[in-house]
């Protein structure tokens, strides 16, 4: 039950993502959240409900405007209102996207030495290519801020873009 990014068809059983970081898959993204809220019956972003993150190093949440942290920190805070237990470990994916696939090779090793599960994949329909790492960690600021800075700059030194993170509720 994936709060975060959560444009993985495979995860798109559970509640629907709350928050992302990105722009290049967007649409399915928000297709997804819609399709899942309406079936889990969790609040899915919408007109009235807008949470919503862009790599540019801001995010919309409502009408208020904020930092690329804050988008992290949102996450966060919205895995705790969904009564996940962030003082735990649990199932974290970093994206990453990519213009072809050496370029989201490039990083495997370096992204696995860092502990990650590393999977390379092209979603139908998209000439795009994602790079998801997965671990299990506890999803607090202390692990995930870093990450994503870290994340951001192995991304465009490849020519690509940090889409974000998901992780699974843990109750």
């Amino acid at each position: 039950m994936p709060v975060g990014t959560g444009y993985n068809f495979s995860r798109a059983t559970g509640p629907a993502p709350i928050c992302l970081r990105g722009t290049k898959l967007d649409g399915l993204i928000l297709r997804i959240m819609a399709v899942v809220g309406l079936a889990g019956g969790v609040n899915a972003p919408s007109q009235n409900n807008p949470v919503w993150a862009d790599n540019q190093s801001s995010v919309t949440l409502g009408s208020a405007t904020t930092d690329a942290d804050e988008a992290d920190r949102s996450v966060i805070a919205q895995l705790k209102a969904q009564g996940s237990d962030t003082t735990k470990p649990t199932d974290v994916i970093f994206y990453l996207i990519f213009p072809t696939q050496a370029h989201a090779e490039a990083l495997r090793d370096s992204i696995s030495a860092m502990g990650f599960n590393v999977d390379i994949h092209q979603l139908d329909g998209y000439s795009e290519w994602t790079l998801a790492a997965n671990k299990t960690l506890v999803p607090s600021e202390t692990n995930i801020l870093p990450l994503s800075h870290k994340f951001e700059a192995m991304a465009l030194s490849e020519d690509g873009e940090y889409d974000g993170w998901e992780a699974a509720l843990l109750k």
